[in-house]
């Protein structure tokens, strides 16, 4: 791969697009991989058919306690004259209730056990990413990540070994989450490396926009997959859902550029001169590694960490849960939503790279980073505060726009974030912060989403999440200030007293 490269710096050179241009890509792959899932959930129980596992004794309980409502259904569908209990139609439809009620608290604890893998995988994938570098770091976290998801299609399998097929979808999602978690502390790393701080939030909303085109691509190309691979059988076996995991693992080719291309910038071979003393424009740094130990006491570190577990959990909410949302309250099917979430997703994709913009523009005209970094953040916190009313308007479109609003918001903020730690801390450090801050966000993730299986449990809705979504990012904004009124540097002290 290095005779890939010519010898020999050029004149003049942009080399840290194309690097930007490489992790835009990982990071849609990285999307598309997780995004697949919670897209097919909503059908998943009648394709896992769930409804025939359904024990009597929990058909008797259910009409026990929801008797009116299963006679209300019975009426309206013009069943056969008689008693409800003895209608077909009504047992299949209870036998269905059943299993969707007990499908969505399944999926969310699913949800609960990614969070606390890509938890993990955030906090130790940052630092291997500090002590292994980029280049090899992400051919070996994205190749994990691949098989993991390819390994959902074999996810009944691998549950029946254990006596249930959800098992098995609990212990792919782990396995995914373990090698996706080290993709945003590696890519703010690379960022860090390949950028001054002026440059490097509209880098980090360029990056965004990876989550977003993927979480755009996912439910345009799922319904043609699905349906492709529903034609297709092996051994008699129709391929079918199990084809849309199969399908991912094309995205591995992403490895052959990233290897071809990927250096540090003083070690490129394309990286000119004038674009080198950009790149390092800022003040030099000392290179001596720092311990975990040294980096907690600092108000900047929990600056970054509480801003991230208040709000990072909403979005992966709307990645997770707003497909089962359109099918819950506007009942739109696998095609029928596509449309809905493709346009959540296309328009935070301008969110991701406004956000990153707008600092960069204040910086521009004479702001201090601080003011720059806290005025967009605050902006971006307007913009979620409505999100609310999506759980309560009956239009699908002014839910979507809501949703729309509050994801595109949610991903400037991201974006401006993300750079805040590079803001406060030496480029040796940012993927160990960046991992670290993922890992305490994860658990905020982890606790959302046990209460959103809760919640549906309990009021079948969505609404107290959305809620909570518009009160997390004025929270934030409030405690970033508090903690880092400044957003100064954090002073570590001398780099080689590291006892």
């Amino acid at each position: 791969m290095d005779s890939a490269l010519p010898v020999g710096k050029p004149h003049s050179s942009h080399m840290r697009w194309i690097i930007v241009a490489l992790l835009f890509c990982v990071t849609t792959v990285n999307y598309v991989d997780r995004g697949v899932f919670g897209n097919l959930a909503p059908e998943m129980p009648g394709y896992l058919r769930l409804a025939d596992k359904v024990q009597p004794a929990e058909v008797d309980a259910y009409w026990n306690e929801h008797f009116e409502e299963v006679l209300a259904v019975h009426a309206k569908d013009s069943h056969p004259a008689g008693d409800a209990k003895e209608c077909e139609e009504c047992r299949a439809f209870v036998k269905a209730r059943i299993a969707r009620k007990s499908w969505d608290e399944d999926y969310w604890n699913m949800q609960v056990a990614f969070s606390a893998a890509y938890a993990l995988s955030m906090l130790l994938m940052g630092r291997l990413m500090d002590l292994m570098g980029l280049r090899y770091g992400f051919v070996l976290m994205c190749s994990i990540w691949t098989a993991a998801s390819m390994l959902h299609a074999l996810a009944p399998e691998i549950g029946g070994l254990f006596g249930s097929a959800v098992i098995g979808f609990f212990i792919c999602r782990i396995l995914l989450a373990l090698g996706e978690g080290g993709n945003f502390p590696a890519a703010i790393k690379g960022i860090a490396e390949w950028f001054p701080k002026s440059e490097r939030a509209l880098a980090t909303g360029f990056i965004n926009c990876g989550s977003n085109v993927g979480g755009m691509l996912v439910p345009w190309l799922l319904p043609s997959v699905v349906a492709l691979f529903s034609t297709v059988t092996i051994g008699g076996v129709i391929i079918g859902w199990r084809g849309a995991f199969f399908f991912t693992g094309a995205f591995i080719v992403w490895i052959i550029p990233w290897l071809m291309f990927y250096r540090e910038p003083a070690r490129h071979p394309r990286v000119s001169p004038a674009e080198l003393a950009h790149i390092q424009a800022d003040a030099a740094e000392p290179t001596v590694k720092i311990p975990w130990r040294r980096l907690l006491p600092h108000r900047q570190t929990w600056a970054f960490v509480c801003a991230k577990f208040l709000t990072d959990g909403f979005w992966w909410f709307y990645l997770f849960g707003s497909p089962d949302f359109f099918y819950k309250k506007f009942d739109l099917g696998l095609d029928d939503r596509k449309y809905v979430l493709m346009f959540i997703y296309v328009v935070a994709d301008v969110g991701a790279i406004a956000g990153g913009w707008l600092s960069g523009k204040f910086m521009s005209r004479g702001w201090t980073v601080n003011r720059a970094r806290k005025t967009t953040l605050f902006i971006c916190s307007l913009m979620v505060v409505p999100v609310f009313y999506s759980g309560l308007t009956d239009n699908k479109w002014v839910a979507a726009l809501l949703i729309t609003s509050a994801a595109a918001g949610h991903q400037a903020w991201s974006s401006n974030l993300f750079s805040v730690v590079g803001d406060m801390f030496p480029r040796r450090v940012v993927g160990s912060v960046t991992g670290f801050g993922g890992m305490i966000s994860s658990l905020g993730s982890m606790a959302l989403f046990f209460v959103t299986g809760k919640v549906l449990k309990v009021t079948g809705h969505y609404l107290p999440v959305f809620i909570m979504a518009s009160l997390a990012y004025p929270l934030a904004v409030a405690i970033l200030h508090l903690l880092a009124p400044r957003l100064e540097a954090a002073e570590l002290g001398d780099p080689r007293r590291v006892a």
